[in-house]
């Protein structure tokens, strides 16, 4: 009995062990190069652009509560030749109700595409670059895209896609795009947008 409850922790220690190991493998897995460890300059762009971001999300409306949100910390690796094209990385944040209904803000810092909601209607929204929702009968969402996006249409970007154009004689530690999404019921998504500070949002991307 005992040796038995002695190699099932031994198992289960390894099994843990397993998982520890492979976890940064599959985080990185789309490094085709490997890995290496940041330099300062890319821990100290995206610490501050995180919290630029944080700063500008809306506060949780009433009734709600914040139940999952980005961690603000450097990251420990990048991607080796990521110097090459800007630096990407996500910020989150999501509310949720006591229901459990939720409505949550994705930003995208230097995504290159984005693929427009079902549906989008065209909004005008200055001072961001394009901004879209899905009409009226499909789940809500908007997107609201700062930088210099182009539509799809039969050159370029495929239909039903934005695509960004970066400079590349810039530092790849810069903000070229951010593409900012809100998802959940419309009288959320609406009330959302219209407390997000897009002003700073905007003074991001340089």
């Amino acid at each position: 009995m005992g040796s038995r409850g002695g190699r099932r922790g031994v198992c289960l220690c390894a099994i843990a062990l397993i998982a520890v190991v492979c976890a940064p493998a599959r985080a990185w897995a789309d490094c085709s190069q490997g890995t290496r460890p940041t330099t300062l300059l890319e821990r100290t762009f995206q610490v501050e652009t995180l919290r630029a971001l944080k700063a500008a999300m809306p506060v949780a409306p009433d009734g709600w509560r914040v139940v999952e949100e980005t961690e603000i910390r450097p990251p420990r690796l990048a991607c080796i030749g990521q110097e090459r094209e800007p630096l990407p990385f996500e910020y989150r944040i999501r509310f949720a109700k006591p229901d459990s209904a939720t409505s949550e803000i994705t930003v995208r810092v230097n995504a290159r595409r984005e693929v427009m909601p079902a549906s989008p209607e065209a909004m005008e929204f200055a001072p961001a670059a394009l901004a879209f929702r899905a009409r009226e009968g499909v789940a809500g969402a908007v997107q609201v895209l700062f930088g210099d996006w182009s539509l799809g249409s039969g050159d370029g970007p495929a239909p039903g896609e934005a695509l960004a154009h970066f400079t590349t004689d810039v530092p790849y530690t810069r903000a070229q795009s951010l593409a900012v999404r809100i998802d959940g019921d419309r009288p959320r998504v609406d009330q959302l947008l219209a407390r997000l500070n897009v002003t700073a949002l905007a003074s991001l991307v340089r």
